[in-house]
């Protein structure tokens, strides 16, 4: 397509304005030259014009990275020139900091000569790059007025002077003259504003700027200037200062004896304070040079714009057109009355102005309409706004302004700014001034009192019904007045007295016809058309009614009212009035009540169809007044400041326009085939006159038709479409955006023109996800047809799209913009890069942007197997060197293996990229020992993909063919040697699919994922509903088979690697050994594989291959027939690992620290990890209390085990040691941990069968578990505040006294119990109070305010009797500043595990009563870690609310309910603490704490808990919204022990 716009002898970028004085004395302009990304634009001037104005623009509203623009400007002698913008300066994204985008100006002034440069301020977005040069040379007599200014950003997305540069220069020279033959430099203003951060220890930029959000420079020069800088240099000297005399004296005092310059200053003053805006002035070389700087870019535009009035220089110089830029709103002269009437209501405060100030309102004259936002959100009610004032007509004559409403005329097209003051969109004007005073949601206006009785008087003395004039036909005389000059701002939404607005006039009318008779659209438009014919003006009539019953108005319009077209503003804006005042909130189109047929489909249903009627029937060509007349009332509401009438005029609009669109189409199409037979007539030789002559009249009548429907198509996109694109409301911008992409659709020879595709483009920057989803979903059905056609469109805004899919915080807008990206891939439109960073989310987190991308990775998986069966030779070749596939042999190469091969090199690349963009460091092995991380991820990036690949790529189905491929020796065939022509093809065939790198990591995941897929079921049906196998695979038999048969040589070929042995061990568990045994396979098949995994068992020691390897033992434990043998298999691994330990015990004294060298107990910490697996498997208690055969190391283990605890005791730190040492330690006490539990377990079997227990056994379990528990606590008081190993030796603490509790309660459940095992009490005696007072309280409040501190939480204050917060004992943490924000997130979380954990573990042991139930200080724990329930988060809430005993009485109560079939009950809190409920139970885990407080029902510890990650699990937790309890949380409730009945003997506790 070639480039639409015009060509230029000028270099991109370049622009040139040349300025001078026309032969009548006027100024104007005599050259403007511009070529893209640079426009320039200057409207018509009046002849009164005091200089000439010119817009500075940029193509799409701002500048690419790595754009270039040049602007030459010349100002002749004794000429004046403006230059304004348009909108803020855009500086997009640079995609590497070295693309710098650029911006020079070179300015020559004349003799005599003056420039106003005055722009908006330029927005740098983040990770932009920007330059600026501006270099003026000033004849000796020339003035200057320049204005350079910055923002931080687009704060709406959080940036905060977050680009990467952004350099600003301006330069100031003197011309030479007669006297100075040379120029003269005489200031340069040079910014540099540095966002990289070069060193650690320097701040970032945005800590520099000190919450400014606006920095400028105003530089001044010349006579016609001087007045100006004398002013800002008499302000600045005026400031207050510190040391001044009076400095904040009476404010009452002054402003009563000064001047009124004085009371002006004295309230700019206040303002500036209250808007801490700083600003300097100086005189540098005759120039001066003003700098300042604001929070926000209103309040620095408000302070710059209200000083400049003040003065009224530049103004008077160059005209009110000059400040368009700097003023913000209806902007007065007096600055103290225009900053009390924003400011201070935007801020929520109902101040007065001070005195002095008010007086000023009489003498304001100048009063300038303020330039509506691009885009903005405001309060979207149903509510009016202030009358505008009066405004004249085009004719001249004056006319009263209307009361709430006064909307453009259809005529004003397309309205620019101008000297005349007019404004683009008024109504926007007034949204955004009733944003600015919204405050904090109640109505903050206080400009009204002085006006309020004159409006009131107006209204009363307007009557709803316009005076009779003589009967006349529906005709439009001249154009509705101006009301540019809005002040007005919506009332916020009422808080009572809510109705929906319904119609009370369905019973007759056009209204009744469309939704209420059933008809449809056709037959409706065809009787209004008949109406028309015999009475125009109440067909008129009734048509505008029904759009005014349609947006819920009940008031209507008579025939007169049509008949007078200037009193339709006024008639509308009584309408207002009146829909205001009845408070409506709702109307049809919003309306949430269910109807039989959609409203909005028959209301545009009708308007199309009415189109298309007056189409057919000429009228929409011949009576012109009927459309003039239909779109003055649409037009109008549709600008209206009450959303009900603004947003159902648009839809009518945008109805309209469609319709016209596709009768434009017809008349196209007609116009071709006219032209067709008029050449071919032409063309004969005995040609037909008159029949040639009625086909040019056919011809010529269908051209004036179709620029007749083009007029019209004009005429609503600029007076409709040009203003609501950009709308306050977001459903208002997503239907013309919806109607924008129909048009383009449906007649690209108009629509597809830079000039309408460019709203396109600008609308995919929409703030609302609905309407950037809407905009994409129109591109992507039309680059499905003409995207070869919008080339440049799309290379444009393709990085934007590239953004929106991977970035947008909105998933379904991602989605969209993937398949648009998805399009354009297919037409070749995009660079490798791009379709890099798209194909990169095949690993993204969100399961809907992953299956959105996988078509798009598919296809490029099948690029690369194109490019590489080319460079093999082609298909043919490939065919001939892999012959015909086996399809029960996977093991020998095939063609599939090229796909296989493809897509391993597509996911190893993206793969990579990913993980040199997100390094991240390997967890501490203390870390995963005490429990705070994972050893093994629960998925990576792989498995990610490999689940949405698993439905579209056969060869990821088909996991036997990739099991086979990666068991297949792909070296070997890689060194094959041969001289043949064939044996070398074969060899290079075999190259091309050898895997190399990471591909083969990658492709084991990749199976494993496949596996697991292949074999889920879930009760709800299978999500993964995948097509049949043709070999007939599917079934689980034969899944278990081939599995079984895979895994061990698998093992055998990966199992060196961790990182592979933990994928393939992964495969284990996915294994149904149910299916296995059923089959009467033989046993040895699965014991071979009991052999490989015990043998990585013992041949690593890294933590994920034996998690995973433990799993897998578990897995098959829990099957009958396999037990056996599996148990055989673990005494082995027993033996073994037993031996080394007590190898450590014959060389050095395990219970001293720091008496073996770093190598001696890292292999120490592995023998203990390795055993606190095998403890986590079975019953260990034989294992671990046999007697070794040495006399040089005789004890039983578990001695040996509590002695290395002994370890934990820290007297001397050592820095290379502390980590190794604790890590071991950690293994030692979870070991300890495993063993009490088993021994427990066997404990409570005993006395449930009432049988004796040795007093020897006693004796030495006493003996061992004081020796423990004594051990522990030597080794957390040893240590300082928040040490992992600390927190761990507490955790455990807890949970022995824990585990030992439920020894009591069996005891108390079991008659007669309590006297014979009363030898068993002194191991069920509580956590010493004295430890409470001494280390607990103290743990508890370090780790709690170790996590609010990172999570940025604000904890109360301790009560009096509580000890005061220790402010030092968290001085050491690390500072996260220098911390990316996945690594403070990072932080935060593992600080908030901590707290969950040891929270989790005191909670048990206190509703034990294990701790803090006893002494002179029972309860303060209880008491302490409940202050901050409330502060800390979900998490930490839901587990301290178990201390909360009416909470647990209340879930005891329901619970009760659930199992009686009962409904639920309402339970009152009562006051104070009341008893504990019965039957509780207590699982080990810190994270979950069941329903129940009291010690007389607590349930066996050992109970079976759900799998971690099913449906129970996540009830249990508070992660489904269902309510979850369960089965049988306590007891009967009579206390006689049944809730334990259904507790197995044989139930404990997994890994």
């Amino acid at each position: 397509m070639s480039s639409p716009f015009p060509k230029s002898s000028s270099a991109p970028g370049e622009g040139r304005i040349v300025a001078a004085l026309l032969p009548s004395g006027a100024p104007g302009l005599q050259a403007l030259t511009y070529q893209y990304p640079l426009k320039l634009l200057s409207p018509s001037r009046p002849s009164e014009s005091k200089s000439v104005l010119v817009f500075l623009l940029s193509y799409g509203g701002g500048l690419v990275g790595g754009d270039s623009v040049s602007v030459s400007v010349e100002v002749q002698e004794n000429t004046r020139l403006s230059l304004v913008t348009q909108g803020h300066t855009k500086i997009f994204a640079s995609r590497t900091p070295d693309i710098v985008t650029r911006q020079v100006m070179q300015v020559r002034i004349g003799s005599k000569a003056a420039l106003c440069l005055l722009p908006d301020p330029v927005q740098p977005f983040e990770s932009s790059v920007y330059e600026q040069t501006q270099i003026f040379r000033l004849a000796q007599d020339a003035s200057l007025c320049c204005l350079d200014w910055v923002t931080q950003g687009r704060t709406a997305r959080g940036e905060n002077w977050s680009f990467v540069r952004w350099v600003g220069r301006n330069e100031i020279w003197t011309l030479g003259d007669a006297q100075q033959a040379k120029e003269r430099l005489l200031v340069r203003d040079a910014v540099v504003l540095d966002g990289r951060q070069e060193q650690p220890q320097l701040k970032v930029l945005s800590d520099t700027m000190h919450g400014m959000g606006i920095f400028g420079t105003l530089i001044l020069r010349g006579p016609l200037m001087q007045s100006l800088g004398e002013f800002f240099l008499a302000e600045f000297d005026a400031l207050p200062r510190l040391g001044a005399r009076d400095f904040g004296g009476d404010d009452e005092r002054s402003e009563t004896t000064a001047s009124p310059v004085e009371k002006w200053r004295l309230g700019r003053q206040k303002m500036e304070k209250e808007n801490k805006v700083l600003w300097s002035a100086a005189k540098v070389r005759g120039c001066v040079v003003v700098k300042f700087g604001a929070p926000a870019v209103e309040d620095g535009r408000l302070w710059l714009g209200s000083m400049l009035d003040q003065e009224g220089s530049v103004s008077e110089t160059f005209g009110d057109q000059a400040l368009m830029c700097v003023r913000t709103s209806q902007t007065a002269i007096p600055f103290a009355e225009n900053i009390s009437t924003r400011s201070i209501v935007a801020r929520g405060h109902a101040t007065s102005l001070p005195p002095g100030i008010a007086s000023l309102r009489d003498h304001i004259n100048v009063m300038i309409p303020e330039r509506p936002p691009l885009m903005e959100i405001s309060e979207t009610n149903a509510t009016g706004s202030p009358a505008p004032p009066a405004t004249a007509r085009r004719s001249g004559r004056v006319t009263k302004a209307p009361e709430k409403f006064a909307p453009d005329a259809l005529a004003a097209a397309k309205r620019k700014r101008g000297t005349d003051g007019d404004e683009e969109d008024a109504e926007n004007a007034s949204l955004s001034a009733e944003d600015d005073g919204d405050g904090d949601g109640e109505d903050a206006d206080d400009t009204g009192d002085d006006e309020g009785p004159a409006r009131a008087r107006k209204r009363s003395s307007q009557s709803g019904k316009g005076k009779k004039p003589a009967a006349k036909k529906p005709k439009i005389n001249g154009d509705a007045p101006s009301s540019a000059n809005h002040a007005a701002r919506l009332p916020t939404r009422p808080k009572k007295g809510v109705r929906i607005a319904v119609s009370r006039r369905e019973g007759d009318g056009l209204y009744a016809d469309i939704f209420a008779s059933g008809d449809d659209s056709e037959k409706v438009a065809t009787e209004w058309y008949h109406k028309f014919q015999e009475d125009d003006a109440g067909a008129v009539t009734d048509l505008v009614n029904c759009i005014l019953l349609s947006a819920g108005c009940d008031q209507l319009v008579t025939e007169d009212d049509i008949q007078d077209p200037e009193n339709a503003s006024n008639r509308l804006a009584d309408l207002q009035n009146v829909y205001t005042e009845e408070g409506i909130t709702d109307y049809p189109l919003m309306s949430r009540a269910k109807s039989t047929r959609p409203f909005r489909d028959l209301l545009v249903g009708f308007f199309k169809t009415l189109v298309n009627v007056i189409h057919e029937t000429d009228v929409l060509y011949k009576d012109d007044t009927l459309m003039e007349n239909i779109a003055r009332w649409v037009v109008s509401m549709s600008s209206s400041t009450l959303r009900p009438f603004r947003h159902t005029a648009t839809t009518v609009a945008l109805a309209m326009e469609t319709a016209l669109t596709e009768v434009a189409k017809k008349l196209d199409d007609r116009i071709t085939k006219l032209t067709q037979q008029v050449e071919a007539e032409q063309k004969r030789k005995g040609k037909n006159k008159e029949r040639l002559a009625s086909f040019q009249r056919s011809l010529n009548d269908a051209n004036n038709s179709r620029s007749i429907c083009g007029t019209h198509l004009k005429d609503f996109f600029e007076t409709v479409f040009v203003h609501r694109y950009r709308d306050t409301d977001a459903m208002i911008r997503t239907e013309a955006a919806e109607a924008l992409g129909t048009w383009v659709w449906q007649l690209p020879t108009v629509f597809m023109e830079p000039e309408y595709l460019r709203y396109l483009g600008w609308q995919l920057s929409d703030i609302t996800p609905q309407t950037r989803q809407e905009i994409l979903k129109q591109l992507s059905r039309i680059f499905k047809r003409d995207a070869e056609k919008l080339g440049h469109f799309i290379d444009r805004f393709r990085p934007r799209l590239v953004e929106m899919a991977t970035m947008d915080i909105d998933v379904a807008v991602r989605v969209a913009a993937i398949n648009v990206m998805g399009t354009l891939k297919s037409t070749g439109m995009l660079e490798p890069d791009e379709i890099d960073s798209i194909g990169k989310l095949i690993f993204d987190s969100d399961l809907r942007v992953r299956k959105a991308v996988i078509d798009f990775f598919v296809d490029c998986v099948r690029d690369s197997i194109e490019g590489k069966t080319e460079d093999i030779g082609g298909s043919e070749v490939v065919e001939e060197l892999f012959g015909e596939d086996d399809p029960d042999d996977y093991f020998s190469p095939r063609q599939a293996w090229l796909n296989i091969k493809c897509l391993a090199e597509n996911l190893a690349a993206y793969d990579a990229d990913l993980a040199a963009e997100q390094q991240t460091e390997p967890p501490r092995g203390l870390d995963i020992a005490v429990e705070m991380v994972q050893p093994v991820a629960p998925e990576s990036r792989i498995s990610l993909a490999s689940q949405v690949l698993y439905e579209k790529v056969e060869q990821v189905r088909n996991w036997e063919m990739l099991a086979g491929y990666l068991l297949y020796d792909h070296t070997a065939s890689a060194k094959t040697k041969s001289r043949s022509k064939k044996a070398s093809n074969e060899v290079a065939i075999r190259n091309a699919v050898a895997p190399e790198g990471q591909e083969e990591t990658i492709l084991l995941e990749v199976l494993a994922s496949a596996v697991k897929l292949s074999l889920v079921r879930t009760t709800d049906g299978d999500r993964f509903r995948r097509k049949p196998r043709p070999d007939g695979g599917d079934n689980p038999e034969d899944t278990a088979i081939h599995l079984a048969a895979a895994i061990p040589p698998l093992l055998r070929k990966f199992g060196g690697d961790p990182s592979t042995a933990v994928t393939v061990l992964q495969l284990v568990r996915a294994l149904d050994v149910d299916v296995f045994q059923q089959l009467r396979q033989d046993s040895s098949t699965y014991t071979r594989l009991l052999d490989e995994i015990c043998m990585q068992f013992n041949r690593h020691v890294d933590r994920g291959v034996l998690s995973e390897a433990t799993a897998a033992l578990l897995h098959a434990r829990k099957y009958d027939e396999l037990e056996e043998t599996t148990d055989s298999k673990i005494s082995v691994l027993w033996e073994d690992i037993i031996n080394k330990l007590r190898h450590f015990d014959k060389t050095c004294e395990l219970g001293q620290r720091l008496n073996i060298d770093a190598p001696s107990v890292s292999e120490l910490g592995n023998v203990l990890v390795k055993m606190s697996k095998l403890a986590s498997i079975a019953d260990c208690v034989d294992m671990l209390e046999a007697r070794g055969q040495s006399q040089e190391s005789d004890a039983p283990a578990i001695e040996i085990l509590v002695r290395i605890v002994h370890r934990g005791q820290l007297d001397v730190e050592d820095v290379e040691l502390d980590d190794v040492e604790d890590e071991a330690i950690s293994f030692a006490v979870r070991t300890c941990h495993f063993y009490f539990m088993w021994k427990v377990r066997a404990i409570n079997g005993l006395i449930r069968a009432d049988t004796d227990i040795p007093g020897v056994a006693i004796e030495h379990l006493k003996t061992l578990l004081q020796t423990y528990q004594h051990n522990l606590i030597n080794t957390l008081s040893s240590r300082g505040t928040n040490d992992e190993l600390r927190l761990f030796a507490t955790g455990g603490l807890c949970d022995v006294h824990y585990l030992f509790a439920s020894v009591r309660e069996t005891i108390k459940q079991k008659p007669g119990a309590a006297q014979k095992y009363a030898a068993l009490m002194p191991l069920l005696q509580p956590i010493a109070p004295g430890l409470v007072d001494s280390e607990l309280l103290e743990m508890y409040d370090s780790v709690e305010r170790a996590y609010a501190k990172k999570a940025k939480k604000t904890l109360n204050e301790p009560a009096e009797d509580e000890d005061p917060l220790d402010d030092d004992a968290l001085s050491d943490d690390e500072d996260d500043a220098d911390l990316t924000i996945d690594e403070r997130k990072g932080r935060e979380l593992k600080a908030e595990k901590a707290l969950c954990e040891l929270a989790g573990r005191l909670v048990m042991t206190i509703l034990a009563k294990m701790v803090d139930c006893e002494g002179p200080t029972a309860g303060k724990l209880r008491k302490r870690m409940l202050r901050n329930r409330n502060k800390l988060g979900n998490n930490p809430k839901e587990i301290l609310g178990y201390l909360d005993e009416d909470k647990i009485h209340q879930r005891l109560d329901e619970a009760r309910a659930k199992r009686s079939g009962a409904p639920k009950k309402k339970v009152q809190k009562t006051k104070g603490k009341t008893s504990a409920a019965p039957g509780s139970k207590k699982p080990v885990s810190a994270e979950t704490v069941e329903d129940g407080d009291s010690d007389e029902d607590m349930q066996n510890p050992f109970a079976d808990e759900p799998e971690e990650g099913s449906r129970e699990d996540l009830r249990r937790r508070g992660l489904l919204d269902e309510e979850i309890i369960d089965d049988d949380p306590i007891g009967d409730g009579d206390g006689d022990g049944a809730g334990n009945e259904h507790l197995d003997d044989e139930s404990i506790l997994g890994d």
